[in-house]
């Protein structure tokens, strides 16, 4: 009896926090975290909270920095060493904030689910992590469904011919709320023209940051040198930051006016 009752007092025993940090891996300037941790016994998953060295004050010492969820898929292997028999989600990647790299020293503490054990480091932390591939370590997500539709279906921005009349009709709806913000998005595209920017620049060559900070809605200011010089953009000329959105906005404002009734089109 004595046997039974220690065995059910363990098994009451909330599950210790456990984990591993398997790497680091790089795309384009950025950094990425990879690894898994959970609560024993728990198939709830875990946050985990990222910890790094800061300076202050002359003194370098280790500080939070922020947290994520670890809630990726997790093979097999991770669900037994979390004791979980019902297939939670317990792998994490998290993205580094700019200038954290292989040399930092980085800790990953994870956050309990069920009170009676602390945040617990996870093993890994504090270590030098080698470089690895992004590649996930978990199953691959099942492929979407659906059919090719031609420009005839979806003359642009993914919308079909039918829901561009739809919309041009709320537009034309004096007051409606579609209005408003049409007018407000043509105003956008007023600014844009406007700005100085060479929206004709192109770009083909094999640095992914230039594709990052010109041409998606990610500028920063500290590659505005290295953008400048793979792009060849004259001094007196703006580099463009987000162009594809720009883009985008233009081609949803190019197809309206080309489908709209007499009154959008004097708009």
């Amino acid at each position: 009896m004595l046997a039974r009752q220690e065995a059910a007092a363990q098994k009451a025993q909330p599950g210790r926090i456990v984990g591993h940090i398997d790497g680091i891996s790089q795309d384009g300037d950025h950094y990425f975290l990879l690894g898994w941790a959970c609560q024993q016994g728990q198939s709830k998953s875990i946050t985990v909270q990222l910890f790094a060295d800061k300076v202050a004050n002359g003194v370098s010492k280790q500080g939070p920095l922020f947290a994520e969820a670890a809630n990726l898929f997790s093979e097999p292997g991770v669900a037994q060493a979390c004791r979980d028999s019902e297939g939670g989600k317990h792998r994490f990647i998290v993205v580094l904030p700019y200038g954290y790299g292989p040399e930092s020293s980085l800790s990953i503490h994870g956050i309990r689910v069920v009170d009676g054990v602390p945040n617990d480091l996870i093993a890994g932390s504090g270590a030098k992590l080698a470089l690895k591939p992004l590649d996930p370590p978990y199953p691959a997500l099942p492929r979407l469904g659906g059919s090719y539709r031609s420009l005839t279906q979806r003359p642009g921005v993914f919308m079909t011919a039918d829901e561009l009349k739809d919309l041009a009709s709320r537009i034309n709806r004096p007051g409606s709320y579609s209005t408003r913000r049409f007018g407000l998005l043509a105003k956008q595209i007023a600014q844009d023209l406007k700005s100085g920017i060479d929206w004709d620049i192109t770009y083909s060559g094999p640095d992914p940051g230039v594709y990052e900070y010109a041409f998606s809605y990610e500028p920063q200011d500290q590659h505005d040198a290295e953008t400048r010089a793979a792009l060849k953009v004259p001094a007196s000329v703006k580099a463009p930051a987000g162009a594809a959105v720009v883009a985008s906005r233009l081609s949803l404002y190019a197809a309206q006016r080309r489908r709209d009734s007499p009154a959008l089109m004097r708009r």
